[in-house]
């Protein structure tokens, strides 16, 4: 984990320039803004993870039903739209 911080660039190879410049990031005031922003960060893709699973999970209760019900021999009509 340290080393994908301290390499900037991801070129899996840590130069003397970002090994001095990740560290400087990471202590003091620059730490602190760091580690507000990937906070602030984590809440908001975990609010669209959280909305994108109750979105699939309500469409695929809704596909098993309409399936189900192919299955027990409903007509077409009868099954509505996904």
């Amino acid at each position: 984990a340290l080393f994908k911080l301290l390499d900037a660039d991801e070129g899996n190879v840590i130069d003397l320039e970002e090994f001095v410049t990740g560290f400087m990031r990471l202590k003091g005031l620059a730490k602190c803004v760091d580690m507000a922003k990937l906070n602030y960060e984590h809440k908001w893709m975990a609010k669209r993870i959280t909305s994108f699973i109750q979105r699939t999970d309500d469409r695929l209760g809704r596909l098993d039903e309409r399936t189900a019900r192919l299955f027990a021999g409903a007509p077409p009509e009868d099954l509505g739209s996904i």
